[in-house]
């Protein structure tokens, strides 16, 4: 009777376990293709994913890498952008997580802030004619989508540029819903494959609704992008992360960087992070995995916990996949019940 009981538990377990497996693979089906936590190492370095940044500017100073990407320019019509280098293919959908900090809703003198996705651009720009503010005004012929901060132009909120190829130029406002004030905060946007979007600010209900007419255009590669004008607001993005629907690799515990392996990368961001509240909302990104299961918005000993808790080490030589440790659990579990079926089919 003790034999049967035990081995209806570990049946149980394997069960249970391939059940976690499948379901993390099949809810989790996505990609990191950029991300950066600006760690004081220059503008064009990144030491996350999807290479580094370059920056234009007109009557005044660069975006710097500071710790943050700090945009803090003094002249009255300072103005300048950053985009990722690379461009990337989002044809399955995506999600933009960003967390930031700015200081200023002034509604005059040309107080812009944006930050979203731009259409992939020529190798070569103009500063003059490529510095703009695609996702604050309906007249440059720019194609994208995210977030306006400010309202200088009343076109505070998620924002839809489309440029000349695509019936524009014009700027489309899917939703001002959610209330957007100064501070420190993040946001997540999404867009799925047919079109349909959601966002949110500081992990409130999503707002949902879906791009009308012929959609958003999947067929194009897109950059990470931000804006920002004048004096009288300081803007500083702590950590971007793009991800890209229809990968295979899901979302480990502990894994910060999301490249399918929880070792001394990840251990390092998290440390970085350390009780950083309430400088930083933090996020998954910067080593707040209990961010949803608990509420906490720092990284504290429960992260540290979650982290060492699902250790597998750094990618091996070459690229080999290495079993996911609820992977290796599920198949000693299985070995153990073949071993024990073994031994009980032998007895007399």
């Amino acid at each position: 009777m003790r034999r049967k009981r035990t081995r209806i538990a570990l049946t149980l377990a394997v069960v249970a376990l391939a059940s976690l497996v499948l379901t993390a693979g099949a809810a989790n089906a996505q990609t990191v293709v950029y991300q950066d936590n600006f760690d004081n190492d220059g503008i064009d370095v990144n030491t996350g994913i999807g290479g580094g940044l370059e920056a234009y500017n007109r009557q005044g100073g660069p975006w710097l890498d500071n710790g943050d990407l700090d945009f803090n320019r003094t002249g009255n019509n300072d103005r300048g952008n950053v985009y990722s280098v690379n461009s990337f293919d989002l044809s399955d959908g995506f999600k933009l997580e960003v967390s930031y900090t700015f200081d200023s809703l002034r509604i005059n003198d040309a107080n812009r802030i944006c930050i979203g996705l731009i259409d992939e651009l020529p190798a070569v720009q103009d500063n003059s004619t490529y510095v703009n503010d695609f996702l604050n005004r309906s007249t440059q012929d720019k194609y994208g989508i995210g977030m306006n901060l400010t309202n200088e132009d009343g076109s505070q909120g998620f924002n839809f540029a489309t440029d000349s190829a695509a019936g524009g130029p014009a700027l489309t406002s899917l939703s001002n819903a959610q209330t957007i004030t100064t501070g420190t905060h993040s946001f997540v946007l999404e867009v799925d494959s047919s079109s349909n979007w959601s966002y949110s600010i500081d992990g409130a209900p999503a707002t949902t609704g879906t791009i009308d007419g012929s959609g958003f255009d999947f067929a194009r590669d897109y950059q990470f992008f931000t804006y920002g004008q004048d004096n009288h607001h300081h803007l500083k993005i702590q950590s971007v992360t793009l991800t890209s629907a229809g990968s295979v690799i899901p979302d480990i515990p502990g894994d910060a960087n999301r490249n399918g392996f929880v070792d001394d990368t990840d251990l390092a961001i998290l440390l970085g992070n350390w009780e950083s509240e309430p400088l930083i909302i933090s996020t998954w990104s910067l080593g707040n995995f209990t961010e949803v299961s608990l509420g906490d918005t720092d990284v504290n000993d429960s992260d540290l916990a979650v982290l060492l808790g699902n250790w597998t080490g750094p990618p091996p030589p070459g690229g080999a996949a290495v079993p996911e440790p609820a992977t290796l659990a599920l198949l000693g579990l299985g070995g153990l019940m073949m071993a024990r079926r073994r031994r009980c089919c032998l007895r007399p």
